[in-house]
């Protein structure tokens, strides 16, 4: 029988235990692993997990895909998260998805991509659910974009506090949905309570019952034929010539703004930079907040928005870095600074290492009453921030 996972992100997979021969085990597991003693845990996982306990075979696998983090992902573990998928085990089904999106040496297959998203939307999986949400909203017809309220209702009733605050929104401004302020208002307390960026309540209207009247309907089959068009991206307008700066309006749409900005927003930490003798250390010079999304941490959503914003710096995904997320408070700021790196910091392609920082893109996630610029001070050139919008510009020539 499924036991709570230990993160939010599988919630949906706990429901009533009964009482299993393997739920003790399975707990002690995880416990050893929260304690630092990961031989053990991993022994004590390997028995399960050949008993053909799911949740066993998922968590060795995530263990095994951690010690190899920084290679390929370790097929090891990308057979027990397929064994588990054959047992019909949603959260390994979803992170072979995720997976599928993240590892450069196998060719993506959509198909395969959207049988698994369906299989997950089945089984109830809360990021599948929203996720079906918000590629809907974009690349679907008049019906599913209609049906992502109720998929974002399924998924915040399955543990996602990230559909809970999209809902919200949805509710306040009447999006694909009917206008209900004063349920939108009881919402964006509980997502605010989470910690989550969403607009304080208008208490103009009040508050009504946070929970549906009616039971979210989904049906066994979604739409996911616009999946390869939601990862397009436009060519953007020439900015400054000297260092290919591009810009595009409304990249991202307010949604998948609110989208990144909630999956990250409860992990910011205050930011750091790294000596020149690469040491990571605060820095006056960069005193914002920020969080650097982990494998851990991604979702199918998050990874297709990545492969946009790869697509509009005309590199494959696969050359960048995590996705990081930063939060400038008023007063906050990055003081000039140089985003390549000096050789001290990188190590050629040619001799096995990462290379160089070629280009940086950014997108503006909301639109602040005053500041936020990105200046280029030695080109007397700065880009507004203004939510929706992407730039890309060269480190190196």
């Amino acid at each position: 029988d499924p036991v709570p996972e230990l993160s939010q992100r599988n919630r949906e997979t706990a429901g009533t235990a009964m009482k299993s021969p393997h739920q003790q085990p399975l707990l002690q597991a995880r416990r050893l692993l929260q304690s630092h003693r990961v031989d053990e845990a991993k022994q004590l996982l390997s028995v399960l997990a050949n008993q053909r306990h799911a949740p066993a075979m998922h968590d060795l696998a995530n263990v095994l895909l951690i010690e190899a983090a920084d290679s390929d992902p370790d097929g090891r573990a990308i057979d027990w998260l397929r064994r588990a998928e054959a047992l019909g085990y949603a959260p390994s089904i979803y992170q072979l998805a995720v997976i599928s999106l993240t590892d450069a040496s196998v060719a993506l297959d959509w198909q395969e991509l959207t049988e698994r998203l369906q299989a997950c939307c089945r089984l109830r999986h809360a990021d599948a659910l929203c996720d079906a949400a918000l590629l809907s909203a974009r690349h679907a017809g008049t019906q599913q974009r209609q049906l992502g309220t109720a998929l974002l209702e399924a998924a915040a009733m399955h543990g996602s506090s990230t559909a809970l605050a999209l809902l919200g929104e949805r509710l306040a401004n009447g999006q694909e949905c009917q206008r209900d302020p004063a349920r939108a208002n009881s919402i964006r307390r509980l997502a605010a309570h989470a910690g989550l960026p969403v607009p304080a309540p208008d208490l103009g209207f009040g508050f009504a019952d946070a929970e549906p009247s009616d039971m979210p309907d989904i049906p066994d089959q979604l739409d996911f034929s616009g999946l390869p068009g939601f990862v397009s991206a436009p060519p953007g307008q020439l900015l400054e010539p000297r260092i290919t700066l591009h810009s595009a309006e409304g990249f991202l749409s307010a949604e998948e703004c609110l989208y990144i900005q909630c999956q990250g927003a409860p992990h910011l930490k205050p930011s750091i930079s790294v000596d020149p003798n690469g040491q990571a250390q605060r820095n006056r010079i960069r005193t914002s907040h920020d969080f650097l999304f982990s494998p851990q941490s991604e979702t199918v959503a998050l990874k297709l928005l990545q492969m946009r914003m790869a697509a509009f710096a005309g590199l494959p995904l696969k050359n960048a870095e995590a996705l990081v997320l930063l939060r400038y408070a008023p007063g906050q700021e990055y003081l000039p600074h140089r985003d390549y790196l000096p050789p001290s910091h990188f190590t050629a392609i040619a001799a096995g290492g990462s290379g160089q920082r070629l280009r940086t893109v950014i997108s503006y996630l909301n639109s602040p009453e005053q500041g936020g610029e990105t200046s280029f001070p030695l080109l007397d050139t700065q880009i507004q921030a203004e939510r929706g919008r992407i730039v890309r510009f060269d480190n190196i020539q």
